[in-house]
């Protein structure tokens, strides 16, 4: 008799217990977690047409500054950014390069990053310190490649303005200086310009002065 009773108030406790464990217990939905093994590779990303050489006499001899959108790019640590430049002359009508008197004039950048925050403003600065890019005096037309190296930066990110700021004057109207090259882009601005334009506007049906910088941008990711 003492056993049988003893078996229910057993019984009875347990249920007890049972009934306010499950007030007590919160169910969660399934929840997974990837993890990705994959071993970071360098990836190259080609910017541009790379059709033509192409510069903006309007876009490069402003005093304006010019920030160029980049984007697109696989989520990983930048490592470095090649870019290009080409001859241009504020003067349109010097016509054909006579080869025998044809110079390039010293040149000179400095180059800054910057996040793009929300509606494709420009946002902080990515690296506090400029770049500086020196290109030197040439009589040589051939379009000139300048690696940057930007993995000290610790860059993590799908996306930036690049803003080339041209130190040296350019107000000789029969030299030729070196300019960033750029290519055409089919759908709006793919830069921003004295705060006069919006990224991936576009102004009419021809898009003239839609352009993007050329450019090869190489970062160590995992999505490849």
């Amino acid at each position: 008799m003492n056993r049988l009773l003893i078996f229910f108030c057993f019984l009875f406790f347990s249920s007890l217990s049972a009934q306010n464990l499950s007030k007590d217990t919160i169910q969660l939905s399934d929840v997974w977690i990837e993890k990705n093994d994959k071993k970071p590779k360098i990836k190259k990303i080609k910017i541009g047409t790379y059709d033509l050489t192409r510069t903006d006499n309007i876009l490069f001899f402003t005093e304006d500054p010019v920030y160029y959108f980049v984007d697109s790019l696989p989520e990983g640590k930048l490592q470095n950014i090649t870019l290009f430049f080409s001859e241009a002359s504020i003067d349109p009508k010097i016509g054909f390069i006579d080869s025998q008197t044809f110079k390039i004039e010293k040149t000179e950048f400095e180059v800054t990053l910057f996040e793009i925050g929300d509606d494709y403003k420009v946002g902080p600065k990515i690296n506090s310190e400029p770049i500086h890019i020196n290109l030197p005096e040439t009589k040589s037309y051939r379009v000139k490649k300048i690696v940057l190296d930007v993995a000290p930066y610790n860059i993590i990110t799908k996306r930036f303005y690049i803003y080339l700021n041209k130190k040296t004057k350019t107000n000789c109207e029969k030299c030729y200086y070196y300019a960033p090259v750029l290519y055409k882009t089919p759908d709006g601005y793919h830069y921003i310009y004295n705060n006069n334009n919006r990224v991936y506007a576009k102004p009419d049906k021809a898009c003239v002065f839609c352009y993007g910088l050329q450019m090869i941008v190489k970062t160590l990711t995992q999505d490849y």
